[in-house]
């Protein structure tokens, strides 16, 4: 089986597979091994399985605004 990341990045870099139909890219990646789950992905749309096979987590980013800064102390002198 080829590496997922190599076929990503073979299919980003060439626009016919990137923007051409879905069946010519299905048989594409049949004919280099891709993995079942990037073959899932493509077909269907469906992450979850490319998610597990690339230990990916989802990435989440707070949006709360920075607290205040609390006042200066008071000079003791």
């Amino acid at each position: 089986m080829v590496d997922t990341i190599d076929l990503l990045e073979v299919v980003g870099r060439n626009a016919s597979l990137r923007n051409g139909s879905s069946s010519e890219l299905e048989r594409t990646l049949q004919v280099l091994a891709a993995s079942h789950a990037l073959r899932r992905a493509t077909a269907t749309g469906d992450l979850s399985g490319l998610y597990r096979e690339l230990n990916a987590g989802t990435n989440q980013v707070a949006q709360n605004p920075p607290s205040p800064s609390p006042p200066p102390a008071a000079d003791p002198f």
